[in-house]
């Protein structure tokens, strides 16, 4: 659940605390900003971050400090579990964190497990919801200043606001229309829209529209790829509600590609606190995965005397993904690629994905990939803040 004083808003990062006290690990303040308030920013432009920061302070209905993680490449992995759970692993002698924030101890924060080594999800002692790493081969990368304004030219905002989620920056949506958040194609009747794609309603500079479709497929491939790398067994059997044309399974449960950037109002895409609601799996589709998945089973225990070994994973499995479903409810996670776009080399670039729900945020590195559950926790991304070499922000 959203708190009611975190909707409505965006999340400025203190970069104060970012230049000043950047550690492995460290409570970063965010200040929390009413969307009115997103035009006064302009007028900061080119101030020392020390002015900035008074700025923050005097104009944000909040100030909201998190734990926070700097190194996502080196690979994170978030799990929920329970109280007991994290109590036993202390006790075989994992570090215990014990980091003061505004007078509580992270630690104190029961649901939150971060593993740096990367682990099969059903063989942990949690449910996995978060993974992070850096891997250049299934990575869109290389996305260039020219495609950017291309993307820009062509589609504007995109798809823009979410009736939810309200964004800065340019967000669109590409791939096969799955539900009514879109406006149905006269090219379609009543539950037919898996026979066409839908797009933004009107375009700039057409041409350029038959040149970026192709290059939008592209990274939609690669992103499958990272997805994969993820959590390979978990998006695996989430994709068998999906069948391709042959006895195969698709390879992603995922039919919506979503590419977003900053524009000339924002640095980088960011929006405000919210759930993904319209990706939970519904009754029937849920049905459908733990049949696909007791039909494996029953095959291999039609088998006596073999494959004992592979028949105890799957059962564990079984177990996670059943409690995967009872706890926080199947359904398709989102796979995110990142990369910041430099002209001015000398700039530094400060962003935060905010994981609210999890109780943590996470500086965005460059050609770093990030598979979560976003229908199981809030989370957004928070403004991007530019910093040159004299402290000024940008």
């Amino acid at each position: 659940m959203i708190p009611l004083g975190h909707k409505k808003c965006f999340y400025v990062p203190f970069t104060s605390d970012y230049l000043e006290n950047k550690a492995d690990l460290m409570v970063q303040r965010f200040a929390v900003l009413p969307h009115n308030k997103f035009k006064q920013l302009q007028h900061w432009h080119g101030s020392h971050y020390t002015i900035f920061k008074n700025f923050l302070i005097k104009e944000s209905t909040e100030i909201v400090s998190l734990p926070t993680f700097f190194k996502p490449s080196e690979g994170i992995q978030f799990f929920l579990t329970n109280p007991s759970k994290i109590e036993e692993l202390l006790k075989q002698g994992m570090k215990k964190i014990e980091r003061e924030m505004t007078g509580n101890y992270i630690s104190q924060i029961p649901l939150l497990m971060a593993h740096e080594d990367p682990i099969q999800p059903f063989q942990s002692s949690g449910l996995l919801v978060s993974s992070w790493i850096r891997n250049i081969t299934p990575h869109i990368g290389k996305i260039t200043s020219r495609f950017i304004q291309m993307s820009l030219d062509c589609v504007g905002r995109g798809y823009g606001n979410r009736v939810k989620s309200r964004c800065y920056g340019m967000n669109h949506y590409h791939g096969p229309r799955i539900s009514d958040i879109s406006t149905p194609s006269p090219v379609e009747g009543k539950g037919r829209s898996h026979m066409s794609e839908y797009f933004r309603n009107y375009f700039h500079n057409f041409h350029r529209f038959l040149i970026l479709h192709r290059k939008w497929n592209m990274f939609e491939e690669q992103i499958k790829k990272m997805a994969e790398k993820m959590d390979f067994y978990f998006t695996l059997l989430l994709s068998s509600i999906e069948t391709s044309d042959s006895i195969d399974f698709s390879r992603s449960p995922c039919s919506i590609g979503i590419f977003t950037c900053g524009d000339n109002k924002t640095l980088s895409f960011a929006n405000e606190p919210h759930l993904d609601d319209g990706d939970k799996f519904t009754i029937e589709q849920v049905e459908l995965v733990f049949h696909n998945l007791d039909s494996e089973i029953q095959k291999l225990d039609n088998i006596p005397n073999r494959f004992e070994e592979k028949k105890k994973k799957y059962r564990e499995f079984q177990n996670y993904v059943t409690e995967f479903d009872q706890k926080l409810g199947l359904g398709v996670p989102t796979t995110c690629a990142y990369q910041h776009v430099l002209v001015a080399k000398e700039v530094q670039l400060i962003q935060f994905f905010l994981m609210e729900g999890l109780g943590c945020a996470v500086l965005i590195e460059d050609f770093v990939g990030h598979h979560f559950q976003g229908h199981a926790f809030v989370h957004h991304t928070s403004l991007c803040v530019g910093i040159n070499q004299q402290g000024k922000v940008l």
